[in-house]
């Protein structure tokens, strides 16, 4: 971690935001072991930004093909571990962000006031390979 403050501290960058990759979003997986699996990693993810309050921000991860649990993850990942919110994928194993399934999460992001972003390449890993390999970098927004 100290490499990384000291890389932050090089290029002038006060607040660091660590998120999740789109292999961990897992959306192709049973809901419950997605829900399980997102815990652990917001667990893990929390620990190391604790130690560093005011220079790392953290944000959840999801497991959005379950819209109940991951309305469930988001209220214990930004109550508990004090994180401000979540990035999910823009495609949810073939699920539009619009899909009316998805309303728990949207309801529970919106009680919370949540920082909610978006990673474009989540529908696939492959797509994100396939991206990655011909230069094209995913961007994150911010809605």
């Amino acid at each position: 971690m100290s490499r990384r403050l000291n890389d932050m501290d090089a290029a002038g960058v006060d607040v660091q935001v660590l998120s999740n990759t789109p292999q961990t979003f897992l959306y192709h997986r049973e809901g419950a072991l997605a829900a399980a699996l997102s815990a652990i990693q917001n667990d893990q993810s929390a620990r190391a930004v604790a130690g560093n309050p005011g220079r790392l921000v953290d944000i959840a991860t999801l497991p959005m093909q379950a819209p109940e649990l991951a309305a469930a993850e988001l209220r214990r990942a930004m109550g508990k571990l004090e994180l401000k919110g979540a990035q999910i994928g823009s495609n949810i194993h073939g699920r539009n962000l619009d899909d009316a399934g998805l309303e728990p999460l949207w309801a529970a992001a919106n009680e919370l006031d949540a920082d909610m972003g978006t990673l474009e390449c989540a529908r696939q890993v492959e797509t994100c390979r396939s991206r990655k390999q011909t230069g094209k970098q995913s961007s994150v927004v911010r809605p």
